[in-house]
């Protein structure tokens, strides 16, 4: 779905995409969804395009317009790879 319809649950894992096709060459981005703000800026707690480097406290890129909720597999491999980042 389309970020701008998507109703988002604070502390939820998300993953966006650049594309409405999902193709395993988009560069897919995984993020927790903490706000919105007045102006309609998604902010994250926490994200990742690659599950070695994390960025907290960072605004979704504007390329990234479509999303789904991640699945609980998802969830908790980013769970443990973000534990793994933050005792570095």
């Amino acid at each position: 779905m389309k970020v701008k319809d998507c109703n988002f649950k604070i502390g939820e894992l998300y993953i966006f995409s650049p594309s409405e096709h999902w193709a395993k060459t988009d560069p897919l981005l995984w993020g927790i969804f903490d706000k919105q703000t007045p102006d309609g800026q998604i902010m994250l707690e926490a994200s990742t395009r690659d599950f070695i480097n994390f960025t907290l406290w960072k605004p979704l890129p504007p390329e990234y317009v479509y999303c789904r909720l991640a699945t609980r597999a998802e969830l908790r491999d980013f769970v443990f790879n973000s534990s793994v980042w933050q005792s570095l």
